[in-house]
């Protein structure tokens, strides 16, 4: 099993307001491996996703839509 890298030296940028679309190499792999790994560990960015709501920039998604898009989005982007 391939070790999680560390993710404060990862630059969180996303492509996209639902933060499933990772702008980097380094964020895609750590978030295949933690997804692989633990999915709960993602919990955050997905509370933060949905912060957005508020300020009428972010889509609403339930926690298991929401991780099945981000599974989704991860195999379909290419670097």
């Amino acid at each position: 099993m391939k070790e999680i890298p560390d993710p404060f030296t990862i630059p969180f940028i996303f492509r996209n307001r639902d933060l499933t679309l990772p702008a980097n190499p380094a964020l895609k792999e750590w978030l295949e491996l933690t997804f692989q790994q633990d999915p709960e560990h993602l919990r955050f960015l997905y509370r933060e996703q949905q912060k957005y709501i508020l300020y009428g920039g972010g889509n609403t998604y339930t926690w298991k839509r929401w991780i099945t898009k981000l599974e989704r989005d991860l195999q379909k982007i290419t670097f």
